[in-house]
């Protein structure tokens, strides 16, 4: 019992992860936390992430340092350029009773900073239509006190190529929503109202709502067939799953992040 104790304690007071790195539908609040309403189960650790060609992808960068810390924030890459960049500084923002992060800033690399808590950057990454299927090396690094920090993340371009037809858009949910509420409205669009399918416009994304919803566009974009979608959604009964409000997780999902799954059959195809 005694050890027990000890470790508690010493876990309790462990220093936090200096630097990380989060999908896009873990959004991240003022603290440093994965807010409320997109917390169920464990978040996925981002390591060697696969992504489409003709697309972006985005990842949160959370930094933590000791109030008053400058840092310098690079993402170093191997080899050099193989993906287009992009870093947004999100904005927290009230809605109701919840602070959540909503509207983007961009801003240019290297980025500097002062710690005054938890820092947290979106970072967006384009690969060409042309590049090469490969993994990648694209790696957030943080200077502090002289000595880099560097969270190890290996980026594995696909073969999957996103098309510029079939991309699909609907208008953002409210801010204070789960961050999968986009994707679960585009998917229902796509298969229970035709009508509306249409291809966005993909102009600078103002809000992390625009951002997402611009990811899974180019998701749906990937699909061989409506099938490919039903069996994502994991509908057994089909009209049911259309008429339902809210439009239903598929069954055994344990938060937002069930979305990371459905993306990576599309991009492998499956």
């Amino acid at each position: 019992m005694l050890a027990l104790l000890v470790l508690l304690l010493a876990a309790s007071s462990a220093p936090a992860q200096v630097l990380r790195v989060y999908s896009e539908f873990s959004r991240i609040g003022p603290h440093g936390e994965i807010v409320d309403l997109d917390r169920g189960g464990p978040p996925r650790e981002i390591l060697s992430p696969a992504i489409p060609r003709n697309a972006w992808s985005t990842f949160q960068i959370v930094i933590n340092l000791p109030a008053g810390k400058r840092y310098t924030l690079h993402v170093g890459q191997n080899p050099t350029d193989a993906v287009r960049v992009r870093i947004y500084r999100p904005v927290q923002q009230q809605f109701g009773n919840r602070t959540l992060p909503d509207r983007l800033e961009p801003v240019a690399l290297p980025v500097e900073g002062r710690s005054e808590g938890p820092a947290v950057y979106w970072m967006d990454l384009w690969a060409d239509a042309t590049a090469p299927a490969q993994r990648i090396k694209v790696e957030p690094e943080v200077l502090v006190d002289g000595e880099w920090i560097t969270y190890p993340m290996e980026v594995r371009v696909s073969e999957a190529v996103a098309p510029e037809t079939g991309r699909l858009m609907v208008n953002p949910p409210p801010p204070d929503k789960p961050s999968d509420t986009g994707a679960l409205a585009i998917l229902r669009t796509r298969l229970c109202d035709s009508r509306n399918m249409g291809k966005p416009a993909l102009t600078e994304p103002k809000t992390v709502r625009d951002l997402i919803l611009r990811n899974v566009s180019q998701d749906i974009a990937l699909a061989a067939s409506p099938e490919v979608l039903w069996r994502i959604a994991g509908a057994t009964d089909r009209r049911a799953w259309c008429a339902a409000v809210p439009t239903p997780r598929p069954p055994g999902s344990q938060g937002p992040e069930w979305y990371l799954r459905a993306r990576d059959r599309l991009v492998q195809g499956r």
